[in-house]
């Protein structure tokens, strides 16, 4: 599991748990490495800043029986 600096890791896993729960189904956490936080203002970040535009990556969400929900 991998998420932004900015966001609450225990904060998804807690939501992660909830759409497990609801929909019957046991939640497995494979691996959970921390945020890496990199400043803005670095060569790496403007790059992947780009790749996000020209691809149009979208962020994580959640899927449940009813609805698609974002999980940040």
């Amino acid at each position: 599991m991998r998420y932004p600096a900015t966001v609450d890791g225990e904060a998804i896993l807690e939501k992660l748990q909830l759409i497990a729960q609801t929909m019957k189904v046991e939640l497995l956490i494979n691996q959970h490495k921390l945020p890496l936080y990199v400043e803005q203002d670095k060569d790496f970040i403007r790059k992947m800043q780009q790749l996000d535009q020209e691809f149009d990556v979208c962020l994580p969400i959640g899927i449940t029986k009813q609805k698609i929900i974002n999980l940040v």
